[in-house]
């Protein structure tokens, strides 16, 4: 029977005969390299991360980590993660603050067109041939009739209800566009009080993630994540902004259903007493309501820079467009500095893999075959 004998280093001698078996549950003592695999992974074609040779490599590097250094974790992607993974939500945030700044200049870039400019000249042009148009048929005036005195008594009797309820329809108008105003205003004050209290309960979620990130960090410093940060919000005047904001709009929607209401009965009270009138007062009064009517169809023309799709809003974005040079260039200096501040981010997680990769760099420039077989650099 043939026995062998082997002795280990720290002087451990195992004899085994070549009839023995194999006890596959026993811990391996020794490992090694079969040459076929070393041959794969050195011949793999573009050296892929998540490739044969990259698993290797990185195992071989996270071997050459001290035992203190290695933090716990039980590979170098675990350990990587580990010391850049604040680093890497950082340069996220700083990633999507970049996305919001280049929206900004596409948008102001697309308004700086010479496309969007050409646009809102012919716009402007359209809304002033529509004025034209207008007034081209303004209604031509009707002199107020003259008749006998006591027939004239009468008519201006009626005249005088008649004007009397054009002005409270006048008065209503300025009412109504006032509520709307008021309405618009409370919107945006609503639209903007519902955003920042949801920024406020972004930022406390923020917060409680921040405290679950390091709060088994803080458990090895024995340190409390409560005392290292704490936050206080109050939302209480954006609530109760909010709440005045949607008080106001209820109000002035009430406001204008009733001024409404009571400006189509002026209206039919209107038409009841110009059918009373004699024909030439009639007609003079059918003038007087075409011409109301003229006038508060060309104020909707003209409109103002604030109302959508009238002549004054679009004169303003044409005037508006001098102005975007300047907010671009600004813009385009602030994405600057934001991605400075992206490269910097990543010159830190750079550091990390360099401090870890170090050892193996070391190895291949000292060792020209490996540098030339392997082409690393």
């Amino acid at each position: 029977m043939c026995t062998g004998t082997l002795t280990w280093r720290s002087a451990y001698s195992v004899k085994r005969s070549l009839s023995d078996g194999t006890d596959e549950n026993a811990p391996p003592e020794v490992s090694y390299i079969p040459q076929s695999y070393l041959e794969e992974i050195c011949n793999e074609v573009n050296n892929l991360p998540g490739g044969a040779f990259d698993r290797e490599l990185k195992s071989v590097i996270f071997s050459h980590v001290s035992e203190d250094k290695k933090l716990g974790t039980a590979s170098l992607d675990d350990l990587l993660e580990f010391q850049t993974e604040a680093l890497q939500q950082r340069l996220e945030t700083l990633r999507v603050e970049l996305t919001e700044i280049n929206r900004s200049i596409l948008d102001l870039e697309q308004r700086g067109s010479d496309t969007n400019r050409q646009m809102l000249l012919n716009l402007k042009a359209g809304k002033d041939r529509e004025l034209i148009a207008h007034d081209g048929v303004k209604p031509s005036t009707v002199a107020k009739p003259e008749t006998d005195e006591a027939q004239q008594a009468a008519m201006e009797v009626i005249s005088g209800q008649i004007a009397a309820a054009n002005r409270e329809r006048d008065e209503l108008n300025k009412v109504i566009k006032a509520a709307g105003l008021d309405q618009k205003s409370a919107a945006a004050r609503i639209a903007s009080a519902e955003r920042v209290m949801q920024q406020l309960r972004n930022f406390e979620a923020a917060h409680r993630t921040l405290l679950a990130n390091v709060k088994a960090d803080c458990e090895v410093l024995g340190l409390d994540p409560e005392v290292l940060a704490s936050i206080k919000v109050n939302d209480k005047p954006v609530t109760d902004a909010n709440k005045a904001a949607k008080a106001l709009s209820e109000e002035q929607t009430k406001v204008v259903l009733a001024s409404d209401a009571r400006a189509e009965t002026l209206r039919i009270e209107v038409d009841r007493l110009t059918r009373e009138l004699d024909a030439p007062n009639s007609a003079y009064q059918r003038y007087v309501e075409a011409l109301r009517l003229w006038t508060e169809k060309r104020e909707a023309l003209v409109g103002s820079a604030e109302r959508r799709e009238s002549l004054s809003f679009y004169e303003q974005q044409i005037k508006d467009l001098d102005s975007l040079p300047d907010a671009l260039k600004k813009a385009r200096e602030v994405r600057s500095e934001k991605v400075e501040e992206i490269f910097e981010q990543i010159e830190e997680i750079v550091h990390c893999y360099r401090k870890l990769y170090h050892p193996v760099q070391e190895f291949i420039l000292r060792n020209q075959v490996a540098n030339q077989k392997l082409h690393l650099e």
